[in-house]
C-alpha cells in the first residue's frame, strides 16, 4: 500500500509540475504587436496565440532574442514573414530567422538588392520555398489574417499587371538561380530608373486590431506617401510606425495631417550615425499633438488592446 501511495503520489507530483510549465510557456491569447529593439532597423512582431508574423528583422540576429522573448520555447514556426524591402536593415536579421524557423508564407518585396545581405535572404527564402513556403510578391488587396479581429492589408505597392508581372518574373528567377555567388543581381533588376528609391517601394502594411488601426510604413519616404494618398489609401489611424526610422525624407506634414495618429512609434538604434529621429520630425509630432515612442530610449514596445483601448508598455 505504501509503494502504491508512492507511486501515485510521485505521478501526481510530475504532473503538477509539467501543468506549471505547460500554463508557465503557453502563449498569451490577447493579440499584440511587438516593436522589437534591433538597434538602427525595424523588426516587429504581431502575435495572437500560436500564431505569429514577423514584419521585418533588423540587420542582424538580435530579432532572435525578441522571439524567444514573445514566443513559447518550442514553437518554432512563424506563420508569416515579410520583407517590406531590401535594405540590410531590415532583412539581415531575416536570414538567422528563416535558419531557425519554419515559415510558411513569405512576402517580398518588388525589386532586389545588390548587397550580401540580399543574396542570403534569397538563399534561405529558397530553402524555405523547398520545404513548402509560399512566396508572394507584396500587393495591394493582399490580406494576412491572424483572428478574427486581428489582420493586416497591404496597401503599397500598388502594382500594375505588368509591374506585378515583372516582380514575380524577378523572384522566379532568383529563386531558380542555382549558384548565388556567381549571379549578377542587375539582370533580374525591374527598375531602369536610377532614380527610383526602394524605400518608396516599401510593403505598407495597415493592422487592424479589433477597431484600432496601426500602419506600419517600412521605410517609405514622401514619394510613396504621396502614392498613398493619390491612390486614396489613407485614412485616420491610431498608431503610425514612423518610416525610416523618423528620417527627415518621410513623415511628410501632409501625410501625417491626413492620418492624424495618436501614437507613433520610431524604431531606431541610440546615437545612430543617421541622425535618426530628425528634429523636425519630431517637432511635427509633437505639433500634432502625438504621442511618440522610441525603441532607442524605452527598448521593445509592446502594443496591445485593453477593453477595447490600446496600451503601450
Amino acid at each position: 500500500m505504501n509503494q502504491l501511495f508512492r507511486y501515485t503520489f510521485s505521478y501526481f507530483i510530475i504532473s503538477m509540475i509539467c501543468l506549471l510549465i505547460f500554463l508557465f510557456f503557453f502563449p498569451a491569447f490577447e493579440p499584440k504587436l511587438i516593436f522589437c529593439d534591433v538597434g538602427q532597423g525595424d523588426a516587429i512582431l504581431l502575435t495572437s496565440g500560436f500564431t505569429q508574423v514577423l514584419v521585418d528583422g533588423g540587420i542582424d540576429e538580435s530579432v532572435l532574442s525578441c522571439l524567444s522573448e514573445n514566443m513559447s520555447f518550442w514553437d518554432r514556426d512563424l506563420e508569416v514573414v515579410v520583407a517590406t524591402h531590401a535594405d540590410g536593415d531590415h532583412i539581415g536579421g531575416l536570414v538567422k530567422t528563416l535558419e531557425s524557423y519554419r515559415v510558411r508564407e513569405i512576402f517580398v518585396p518588388d525589386h532586389s538588392a545588390e548587397s550580401e545581405a540580399f543574396y542570403q535572404l534569397v538563399a534561405g527564402i529558397k530553402a524555405q520555398k523547398q520545404a513548402g513556403a509560399k512566396v508572394r510578391v507584396g500587393n495591394y488587396g493582399q490580406e494576412i489574417v491572424l483572428s478574427s479581429n486581428f489582420r493586416a492589408l497591404i496597401l503599397h505597392p500598388f502594382l500594375a499587371d505588368q509591374s506585378k508581372n515583372e516582380a514575380t518574373h524577378l523572384w522566379e528567377s532568383l529563386l531558380a538561380e542555382d549558384t548565388l555567388q556567381d549571379f549578377n543581381n542587375s539582370q533580374f533588376s525591374i527598375f531602369n530608373d536610377q532614380d527610383i528609391n526602394k524605400n518608396d517601394e516599401s510593403i505598407v502594411l495597415l493592422v487592424s486590431l479589433g477597431n484600432s488601426k496601426i500602419l506600419l510604413t517600412g521605410d517609405l519616404e514622401e514619394k510613396g506617401e504621396k502614392a498613398l494618398i493619390a491612390n486614396g489609401l489613407t485614412t485616420k489611424i491610431d498608431v503610425l510606425k514612423a518610416g525610416h526610422h523618423g528620417a527627415k525624407t518621410s513623415s511628410s506634414a501632409e501625410f501625417i495631417n491626413r492620418i492624424q495618429p495618436e501614437k507613433v512609434i520610431i524604431s531606431s538604434g541610440q546615437n545612430n550615425t543617421y541622425g535618426h529621429p530628425h528634429p523636425e520630425v519630431l517637432a511635427e509630432f509633437k505639433h500634432l499633438g502625438a504621442q511618440v515612442y522610441r525603441t532607442d530610449k524605452l527598448g521593445s514596445i509592446k502594443l496591445m488592446s485593453e477593453e477595447g483601448h490600446l496600451q503601450i508598455k
